[in-house]
């Protein structure tokens, strides 16, 4: 079993995609995911499962369809990824000057880094 962060986009914001956290919870352990934790009210959930990040976001995707009637982009990663990114993070990320956000970009499929980077320009 492998430790994963699923990233939900545009779940519970303003109004929009309502999803109460108790049953979302459910809806992942009914596709066999386990140790199933969402975060405030986000959308955003850690969960266990022995399939592939790949696997893991279309079995989601298709349950937001199914059992919420709405298609969202979800994102899949190893914790450890995560935790990767967040460790290589820039020095001043997570700092004490509060007139600076702290916001990652996760490129979802089928954008690749050249499309953001031709959008956005170097980070």
């Amino acid at each position: 079993m492998k430790r994963y962060v699923a990233f939900l986009r545009g779940v519970n914001v303003g109004g929009k995609n309502t999803i109460p956290m108790k049953e979302l919870k459910k809806r992942f352990e009914e596709l066999g995911f386990k140790e199933v934790k969402t975060y405030l009210n986000s959308g955003n959930a850690l969960f266990s499962s022995s399939d592939s990040a790949e696997r893991c976001t279309d079995k989601i995707e298709s349950m937001m369809r199914s059992c919420f009637g709405f298609a969202i982009p979800v994102l899949c990663m190893p914790k450890e990824a995560l935790e990767d990114i967040l460790q290589n993070a820039p020095a001043w990320w997570g700092g004490a000057d509060k007139e600076i956000y702290d916001n990652l970009i996760f490129i979802m499929p089928p954008a690749a880094f050249s499309d953001v980077l031709h959008e956005i320009g170097e980070p």
